[in-house]
């Protein structure tokens, strides 16, 4: 039998979007107990006034008794779309709705809501996207594969072949999910469904009515139908719409049932959690304490579902909001399998660093891995943990290694006074291009050993150089947080002014002494070239040490030619001209 979860007070903001919870306990006794009963308050939108409203059983009577309109603003393509489905030949018993998460960002993202919830979503762009969109169509009693059959023959071309996926073959082979492609949708079919989980993660799966599929979901926000044929949205458990309004966090069972029948789903709380800013309440966060359910996490989820289930919060609006309730509900170890200690800071300042910043998409998610898992990166132990705990692949693994590895650099050339060398060169207004004068001036060939210097790091870093740049950036200004008490805050702006200005002499060197496309600079003279010119070169580590000094008298001599950099080897490595 299905029962309506127990109202419970919610965490405060304050509490998960902070770096420590030791006044956690103190936060949560404060909050306001709301008793659940038939009635809940709800608020009308358009007249401002707070309402008990009464639980209705029909859906749509609760979504009008909300304040909510009882449709969505659709666009022409949706509308195009909608059109389309409710003309596919079908049994007039099967009802076909809209479910899950269009259904939740279309309500984010086109009602009037109230300022806090908006407040809230103004930071997450990903709600208002156009395309690609991701609609499910829940099947109330026709099969997915052959709804989407008879879909394609009346769409035509502008669909694509439909394709199949077995939900488990052992326990569901006719619940199989159909997908297929309509102009810039990707769909997918299936049949409303109820779930009996037996031990295993993998649930037996039958058909089931829309409130069985509404409860068996994982969160109460994503349990919501848009039912085409009364064009209307559908809430079943009576928690989803008003859930959404108050921007709250739940489950629609028992948060300790849910979480045991699926343990990821306690990350996808905090993925949705930090992606929409909004809260968990206090009974999910209680139930993720729980030693049965930390227990299940541990034994029943693999590491390639932590790995996948991660990724999705790293990519997300906010990877700073969804590492820190990692670590605020003490997950910490289960999904990275250690501490990561600063990490946790360094990652918000690499996201304060870029917040108004245009970046590459893959850039900036492999910079949060490599400042969240800053922690240790001296050792092999942050390859470990991307490689065997979170199941990355090797080449990204690879990458976010180099990423902290050209920070470590950058930072090393800062304790050896990088950036005061820069600033003087700087001053001196030396500048690459264009330049004219005496190669043999002191303070030119000082700038030429600084260029020198610089090049190695961007070369190291290829085309990360730019992220271990802000990772280093990042480690400074958290350290200064580190390094935080009451007597220093005042002079806490000058202190990070003074940070900024370092890496900025050293960001300013890196254009004047035109280093900005360094990492793509290719030898003059390759292999067989240099052969040629030093026949008696033998292949080894000796090939290498000319290679490595061609490639710093390019970089020493900026345009320097093909003549002029033989002319060199032929000088520098004279003992190898002749063969022997």
């Amino acid at each position: 039998m299905i029962s309506r979860a127990a109202e419970t007070p919610i965490i405060s903001p304050q509490f998960l979007y902070s770096s420590a919870s030791s006044n956690s306990s103190q936060i949560i006794e404060s909050l306001l107990k709301l008793e659940r009963s038939a009635t809940y308050p709800s608020v009308d939108f358009f007249a401002g006034k707070r309402t008990l409203t009464t639980l209705h059983s029909n859906p749509s009577q609760l979504f009008a008794a909300t304040s909510f309109p009882k449709t969505l603003n659709l666009t022409s393509s949706e509308l195009h779309l909608f059109t389309l489905l409710k003309s596919t030949p079908t049994p007039p018993s099967n009802t076909l709705r809209v479910a899950g998460g269009w259904v939740r960002d279309k309500i984010l993202s086109t009602l009037p809501l109230p300022s806090p919830v908006t407040s809230r979503l103004s930071h997450c762009p990903s709600l208002t996207q156009t395309s690609p969109v991701d609609i499910d169509i829940a099947l109330s009693s026709v099969l997915g594969v052959t709804f989407a059959s008879n879909f394609k023959e009346l769409a035509g071309s502008t669909s694509s072949r439909v394709g199949v996926v077995g939900l488990n073959p052992e326990k569901s082979k006719h619940l199989e999910t159909a997908t297929m492609t309509f102009g810039s949708f990707y769909l997918d079919f299936v049949n409303l469904r109820t779930d009996t989980y037996t031990g295993s993660r993998i649930p037996d799966v039958k058909f089931g009515s829309p409130r069985e599929d509404a409860f068996r979901r994982d969160l109460t926000i994503n349990s919501l139908f848009f039912n085409l044929e009364s064009m209307e949205v559908e809430d079943y458990t009576g928690m989803g719409l008003r859930d959404l309004r108050d921007g709250i966090i739940r489950t629609p069972l028992s948060p300790v049932e849910t979480l045991l029948d699926d343990p990821l789903r306690v990350l996808r709380a905090v993925r949705f959690a930090s992606r929409l800013r909004f809260e968990i309440c206090r009974e999910l966060r209680e139930a993720v304490g729980e030693e049965e359910v930390r227990k299940a996490l541990r034994e029943k989820v693999s590491r390639e579902r932590f790995g996948r289930e991660l990724d999705l919060i790293m990519s997300s609006d906010d990877p700073v909001g969804g590492v820190r309730l990692i670590v605020n509900l003490n997950l910490e170890e289960s999904v990275f399998g250690r501490r990561i200690g600063r990490g946790e800071s360094v990652l918000q300042k690499a996201w304060e660093v870029l917040e108004n910043e245009e970046w590459q998409e893959e850039g900036r998610r492999r910079l949060w891995y490599a400042s969240a898992l800053v922690e240790g990166m001296e050792t092999q132990d942050g390859k470990n943990v991307m490689k065997d705990m979170l199941k990355l692949p090797g080449k990204e693994t690879e990458k976010v290694h180099i990423i902290q590895q050209t920070s470590k650099k950058f930072l090393e050339l800062l304790e050896q006074g990088g950036d005061v060398i820069a600033t003087a060169l700087l001053m001196d207004g030396v500048k690459v291009e264009g330049f004219e004068g005496d190669r043999t001036d002191p303070i030119w060939k000082e700038a030429m050993e600084m260029r020198f210097r610089l090049a190695q790091i961007l070369r190291y870093g290829g085309s990360s150089w730019r992220d271990g740049f802000v990772l280093a950036t990042a480690e400074r200004l958290a350290a200064l947080d580190l390094h935080l008490t009451d007597e220093s805050l005042e002079t806490r702006e000058d202190e990070e002014n003074a940070e900024m200005q370092r890496f900025e002499a050293l960001q300013a060197a890196i254009v004047e002494l035109d280093l900005s496309n360094v990492a793509k600079l290719q030898p003059l003279l390759n292999g067989e070239e240099v052969k040629r010119i030093l026949p008696g070169l033998p292949r080894g580590p000796g090939f290498r040490t000319v290679l490595d000094g061609q490639m710093k008298f390019m970089i020493m001599n900026p345009g320097v030619g093909r003549e002029e950099v033989e002319g060199w080897m032929e000088e520098e490595f004279e003992s190898f001209k002749y063969d022997v």
